[in-house]
């Protein structure tokens, strides 16, 4: 959903800062997405409910901190790191040589701030999650110990900064490239990505 939206933030980012013309049809079709995209998760929602595979209560924040420590994850996070090194290192060089960076540079970029933003939204909604379900209330001890954790906080901001970053990131790929190899190669990736991150982090 994460994923779906970023699009659907780039559409309306597109026509506000670029001028870019926004049709009726087009609007309907980002609603649709929109509305597609809720249906999904809340029919796997109750898919899930039905067949008895609903966890029984949310995760607490000693848990999500724990799986960050995972030696699968650690090793996922090698992959992200190694992906924005790279990327990195071929932009500087671009611009070094007098050349713009190409739109694949700026796709892998995107694609690696969005998987980032796609695990640690996960991690947000489970914390919410916490909060929302703690005895007591906002005031209860579970909910304060979420509210008052650094890493709380310090999740929330990578995950605004990552979501950013695969916006702009994505506006860049699309003003160097052509639209229809560049989406393409973002699902592809973005989806890999996301996926790999679920694994090795969720299990």
């Amino acid at each position: 959903v994460v994923s779906l939206f970023s699009l659907i933030s780039n559409a309306f980012f597109s026509y506000a800062i670029l001028n870019e013309p926004f049709h009726v049809r087009d609007l309907a079709a980002t609603l649709l997405i929109m509305v597609g995209s809720v249906l999904v998760v809340v029919a796997n929602d109750v898919a899930l409910a039905a067949s008895g595979s609903v966890q029984a209560g949310p995760w607490t924040l000693a848990e999500f901190l724990v799986h960050f420590r995972n030696p699968w994850f650690l090793a996922y996070c090698g992959l992200l790191a190694s992906l924005l090194l790279t990327s990195i290192f071929l932009g500087v060089r671009a611009v070094g040589r007098g050349h713009t960076i190409n739109a694949l540079t700026w796709t892998v970029l995107s694609a690696t701030c969005g998987a980032v933003s796609v695990l640690l939204g996960k991690c947000l909604v489970g914390l919410v999650a916490i909060v929302r379900h703690a005895q007591g209330g906002f005031g209860g001890p579970e909910a304060t110990s979420v509210l008052s954790a650094p890493s709380s906080y310090i999740i929330l901001v990578v995950f605004v900064f990552a979501a950013v970053g695969a916006l702009i990131s994505l506006n860049l790929a699309l003003a160097a490239g052509e639209a229809l190899l560049v989406i393409p190669w973002l699902t592809v990736m973005n989806t890999l990505l996301a996926i790999l991150g679920g694994i090795s982090y969720f299990e």
